[in-house]
């Protein structure tokens, strides 16, 4: 092999084995905590889908065998960290740390996504406002899919709510499903934007879908005319291992935030003064604050320089530098003792992958 390391996220575990049997150092990036997204996106509640729970087990196993072999970790906050030690600790992988104030190998780098040191510029028309909605509307977007482990229905409610005290307030979706037909099992979402409620309040103006998928490139002039950026969830693990990557084009727009507690990004937000973290499940709190920052625009454009002094925290050439310490620490040999997936796991990995193709 003609690479010294390979940055990989989580794979079957047949190719892990071949990736780690090799001379080059693998890197797992685990930025996206599958282990508990996996359960609230393929299984509805109450079902025993055999073929879904069978996709949940070959997750779980290709997180083992990443755990198990990897020589180096990306995660994207030191709660995933923290978690990441758990499991390394479970599966006998913390070796003596290398110096007096070294950590543990393998080694677990925090590197979250990055945003651009530079801001495109504003569009000369709004693409919301006057558009889809009223000039005057007061505009709360979100900012991307609505996937199962989201809750669209108490935001939606604190929406309805809050248009008693102040018909400006408007929900606009910048996205509903995925660009690609594939992407399928997003029932409960689904589910709830198709509610006779929602269909009501979309007659009505309250809610509306910018469009199925709005391409990345075009994200910006969304953001920029838009008031606030809104993403509801539940209390969770899935929520408490996060990281919504969707909050940080908040930031990089200067959007004040109204969120569901729970999140990293969320709480990182909120205590910066960027935004609102409210109680989960609480649609008065969402109408509450909905209503308030509509009327309070001195205190919307505090928070929006705050989102844009916490926005340099997460540009790229800051977020990217552990990476590259990282590789280059691999590159140079400084790892764990190296394993690989066993034969008799690669076995078991295989069973389960064919019976969930086959079913």
């Amino acid at each position: 092999m003609d690479y010294d390391v390979v940055l990989t996220q989580p794979q079957r575990v047949d190719v892990a084995a071949g990736l780690h049997r090799g001379s080059a150092s693998v890197l797992y990036d685990l930025y996206v905590p599958s282990y508990v997204e996996y359960p609230a996106s393929v299984l509805a509640p109450g079902r025993a889908d055999r073929q879904a729970r069978r996709l949940i087990e070959r997750n779980q196993r290709e997180y083992a065998a990443a755990i198990a072999c990897g020589d180096g970790f990306l995660v994207a906050s030191q709660r995933q960290k923290d978690y990441l030690w758990g499991a390394l600790g479970q599966a006998g992988r913390l070796q003596r740390p290398t110096g007096p104030h070294g950590e543990a190998r393998p080694e677990v780098v925090v590197a979250p996504f990055g945003l651009p040191a530079q801001r495109p510029p504003d569009p000369t028309r709004g693409v919301i406002k006057g558009r889809l909605v009223p000039d005057d509307a007061f505009v709360a977007l979100w900012t991307g899919g609505v996937w199962n482990w989201f809750d669209p229905a108490t935001l939606i409610e604190g929406v309805r709510l809050a248009r008693r005290r102040d018909p400006r307030v408007t929900l606009v979706f910048l996205a509903a499903g995925h660009p690609s037909g594939a992407f399928v099992g997003q029932d409960a979402a689904a589910g709830v934007l198709d509610s006779r409620e929602v269909r009501d309040l979309v007659e009505e103006g309250a809610v509306v879908f910018a469009d199925r998928w709005v391409p990345h490139d075009e994200r910006w002039g969304y953001l920029r005319d838009a008031d606030v950026g809104v993403c509801g969830h539940f209390d969770s693990p899935e929520t408490r291992m996060s990281f919504r990557t969707r909050f940080l084009d908040h930031l990089w727009a200067g959007l004040p935030t109204l969120t569901t507690e729970g999140g990293v990004l969320s709480e990182a937000i909120c205590a910066a003064g960027a935004g609102l973290c409210l109680p989960a499940g609480d649609p008065v709190a969402w109408a509450d604050g909905l209503v308030a920052l509509a009327n309070d625009a001195q205190r919307r454009a505090a928070m929006s320089d705050a989102a844009l002094a916490l926005a340099a925290d997460y540009t790229w050439p800051r977020v990217a530098a552990p990476v590259l310490g990282l590789v280059q620490r691999l590159a140079a040999g400084d790892t764990a003792p190296r394993r690989h997936p066993r034969a008799t796991e690669v076995a078991a990995y295989l069973a389960v992958a064919l019976e969930n193709r086959l079913r």
